[in-house]
Protein backbone atom coordinates (compact mmCIF):
# COMPACT_ATOMS: atom_id res chain seq x y z
CA UNK A 1 0.00 0.00 0.00
CA UNK A 2 1.39 3.68 -0.83
CA UNK A 3 1.44 6.57 1.10
CA UNK A 4 -0.31 9.94 0.60
CA UNK A 5 2.84 11.24 -0.54
CA UNK A 6 3.07 8.99 -3.38
CA UNK A 7 0.07 10.52 -5.21
CA UNK A 8 -0.35 13.95 -7.01
CA UNK A 9 -3.06 15.78 -5.65
CA UNK A 10 -3.10 18.28 -7.48
CA UNK A 11 -6.50 19.12 -6.87
CA UNK A 12 -7.46 21.68 -3.64
CA UNK A 13 -10.69 21.95 -3.55
CA UNK A 14 -10.55 17.50 -3.05
CA UNK A 15 -7.65 17.74 -0.49
CA UNK A 16 -9.50 20.22 1.52
CA UNK A 17 -12.33 18.20 1.39
CA UNK A 18 -10.48 14.78 2.48
CA UNK A 19 -8.80 17.22 5.30
CA UNK A 20 -11.94 18.47 6.32
CA UNK A 21 -13.70 15.18 6.57
CA UNK A 22 -10.70 13.40 8.46
CA UNK A 23 -11.16 16.57 11.09
CA UNK A 24 -14.48 16.20 11.86
CA UNK A 25 -14.74 11.98 11.90
CA UNK A 26 -11.69 12.69 14.64
CA UNK A 27 -13.19 15.00 16.71
CA UNK A 28 -15.77 12.69 16.78
CA UNK A 29 -14.43 9.46 17.03
CA UNK A 30 -10.09 9.96 18.29
CA UNK A 31 -9.46 7.40 20.66
CA UNK A 32 -11.94 4.59 17.87
CA UNK A 33 -10.56 5.14 14.44
CA UNK A 34 -7.23 3.54 13.40
CA UNK A 35 -6.65 4.58 9.65
CA UNK A 36 -7.98 6.09 6.78
CA UNK A 37 -7.25 5.20 3.10
CA UNK A 38 -7.93 6.74 0.03
CA UNK A 39 -8.79 4.37 -2.90
CA UNK A 40 -10.09 4.39 -6.27
CA UNK A 41 -10.00 6.98 -9.34
CA UNK A 42 -8.02 9.40 -6.39
CA UNK A 43 -5.78 7.16 -5.29
CA UNK A 44 -4.65 6.02 -8.64
CA UNK A 45 -4.47 9.78 -10.08
CA UNK A 46 -7.15 8.53 -12.57
CA UNK A 47 -9.96 11.22 -11.15
CA UNK A 48 -12.07 13.67 -13.77
CA UNK A 49 -14.42 16.67 -12.30
CA UNK A 50 -16.60 13.71 -12.15
CA UNK A 51 -14.84 11.54 -9.88
CA UNK A 52 -16.24 11.06 -6.39
CA UNK A 53 -13.48 10.13 -3.40
CA UNK A 54 -13.10 6.90 -2.02
CA UNK A 55 -12.36 6.89 1.53
CA UNK A 56 -12.07 3.54 4.18
CA UNK A 57 -11.91 4.22 7.48
CA UNK A 58 -10.47 1.29 9.77
CA UNK A 59 -11.42 1.71 13.48
CA UNK A 60 -12.28 -0.54 16.52
CA UNK A 61 -15.99 -0.43 16.96
CA UNK A 62 -17.72 -2.77 15.31
CA UNK A 63 -21.43 -0.80 15.56
CA UNK A 64 -23.28 -0.26 12.69
CA UNK A 65 -23.76 3.30 13.71
CA UNK A 66 -19.66 4.66 13.13
CA UNK A 67 -20.67 3.81 9.76
CA UNK A 68 -23.90 5.28 9.59
CA UNK A 69 -22.23 8.49 10.80
CA UNK A 70 -19.54 9.06 8.99
CA UNK A 71 -21.50 8.60 5.91
CA UNK A 72 -23.58 11.39 7.62
CA UNK A 73 -19.95 12.94 8.00
CA UNK A 74 -19.60 12.65 4.32
CA UNK A 75 -22.81 14.49 3.35
CA UNK A 76 -21.96 17.35 5.69
CA UNK A 77 -17.91 18.18 3.68
CA UNK A 78 -20.44 17.72 0.37
CA UNK A 79 -22.56 20.43 1.26
CA UNK A 80 -19.46 22.69 2.35
CA UNK A 81 -17.20 22.00 0.20
CA UNK A 82 -18.76 20.37 -3.50
CA UNK A 83 -16.95 17.32 -3.15
CA UNK A 84 -18.34 13.84 -3.21
CA UNK A 85 -16.46 11.46 -0.32
CA UNK A 86 -18.06 7.94 -0.91
CA UNK A 87 -17.28 7.03 2.44
CA UNK A 88 -16.74 3.09 4.10
CA UNK A 89 -16.21 1.81 7.40
CA UNK A 90 -14.98 -1.52 8.50
CA UNK A 91 -13.31 -2.56 12.14
CA UNK A 92 -10.14 -3.92 12.33
CA UNK A 93 -11.25 -7.13 12.54
CA UNK A 94 -13.87 -6.74 9.99
CA UNK A 95 -10.61 -5.54 7.34
CA UNK A 96 -8.45 -8.15 8.72
CA UNK A 97 -11.06 -11.63 8.59
CA UNK A 98 -12.19 -10.55 5.28
CA UNK A 99 -8.96 -8.74 3.75
CA UNK A 100 -9.28 -11.71 0.94
CA UNK A 101 -12.87 -10.62 -0.56
CA UNK A 102 -12.40 -8.47 -3.84
CA UNK A 103 -13.48 -5.35 -2.42
CA UNK A 104 -11.05 -5.03 -0.05
CA UNK A 105 -8.11 -7.02 -2.23
CA UNK A 106 -8.85 -3.59 -4.36
CA UNK A 107 -8.38 -1.35 -1.39
CA UNK A 108 -5.62 -3.06 -0.76
CA UNK A 109 -3.59 -2.59 -4.09
CA UNK A 110 -4.65 0.55 -4.89
CA UNK A 111 -5.02 1.76 -1.70
CA UNK A 112 -3.11 5.47 0.08
CA UNK A 113 -2.88 5.65 3.35
CA UNK A 114 -3.23 8.69 4.33
CA UNK A 115 -3.94 8.43 8.16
Amino acid sequence: MKNIQEIPLNNSRIKDAIERYLTLIRKKYEDRIEEFILYGSVARSENNEKSDVNLLTIGTDDSCEVEFDIIGLSFDVFMETGIDISPKYRSRKQFDEYCSFSFLQNVIHDGVRIA
